[in-house]
């Protein structure tokens, strides 16, 4: 549950507060099952008067620190700032519309909270060819996020992942500093600092990311995950992670990576799929 919810509203802006969401003090996190966060920004698709874009959605300048969400499993909807389209989606056939026009999270400091600190999502079905779920999706339907803009944000002690995005359409990232990720999931919990998935025309651009696990399956700083296509990296800095700065999962269409920086990580590349569907360029890049 999270301290301010906006649910099913738009033209909405959280400015200047300082919010709290913590059920024991004396500890970072929680193994329960209850996901706390600090805001949540939720549609639910699953209502007809719902499945709908909806506009404006302003975060900006707040404080969110000690959220005692749940960190050790595969739960990301809990922590800091969430973002996310819900509902059952049982049949998939049923379109999903929902979506977030101009959706801006700015300037907010995110401090000891478990387990993401940004997740801003949407929902974009998706099937390969087969029927199944795999990396030669197609979209059934283009309910992507617009205008999605994160920068200036300051994410430290953070229980796994610092920033995640997916279904999202020409969404910038920038500006963003997150320290000490990845500090309370196991190292079988898959995290990385800044990273993407399901999304189109993203630049993430101008970050730095820092001091992450010493042991995780995944663990870098930033990550091309699965379902991208026409993604950049550029103007990054990656410092102090042992697990390395980047990695590469495969599968995506047009992955840029150019003139970042890596100093004193573990490696360049924790994974690096061979498997792409069109050329990745990796050039420029200091290590």
């Amino acid at each position: 549950m999270p301290a301010v919810l906006l649910e099913n509203v738009e033209y909405w802006e959280i400015r200047n507060l300082e919010i709290t969401n913590d059920n024991d003090f004396s500890k970072k996190g929680s193994t329960g099952s209850q996901l706390l966060s600090g805001i949540g920004v939720r549609i639910d698709a699953d209502q007809p008067a719902y499945n709908r874009p909806f506009h404006h959605i302003v975060i900006d300048n707040n404080y969110i620190h000690d959220v005692d969400g749940v960190y050790d499993t595969r739960h990301k909807e809990n922590g800091g700032i969430h973002v996310s389209v819900e509902g059952t989606f049982a049949n998939w056939d049923t379109p999903t519309y929902a979506k977030y026009v101009d959706l801006r999270i700015t300037n907010n400091v995110i401090e000891r909270v478990s387990r993401t600190g940004i997740r801003a999502a949407g929902h974009n079905n998706y099937v390969n060819n087969e029927g199944g779920f795999g990396i030669t999706a197609t979209y059934r339907y283009n309910a992507w996020n617009e205008q999605v803009y994160i920068a200036h944000n300051v994410l430290n002690d953070i229980g796994g992942d610092a920033i995640i995005l997916r279904d999202g359409d020409g969404t910038i990232v920038e500006h963003n500093t997150a320290s000490r990720f990845g500090n309370y999931v196991s190292g079988g919990n898959a995290i990385a600092g800044v990273w993407l998935a399901v999304s189109k025309n993203t630049i993430l651009q101008f970050n730095e990311v820092s001091h992450g696990p010493s042991y995780n399956q995944d663990g870098c700083a930033f990550d091309f995950d699965s379902y991208l296509t026409n993604t950049i990296y550029q103007y990054n800095y990656s410092h102090d992670n042992p697990m390395g700065m980047m990695l590469l999962m495969g599968g995506n269409d047009t992955d840029v990576m150019r003139y970042n920086v890596s100093i004193n990580d573990g490696s360049a590349f924790r994974h690096f799929s061979a498997n792409e569907k069109t050329g990745a360029y990796i050039y420029n890049n200091l290590f």
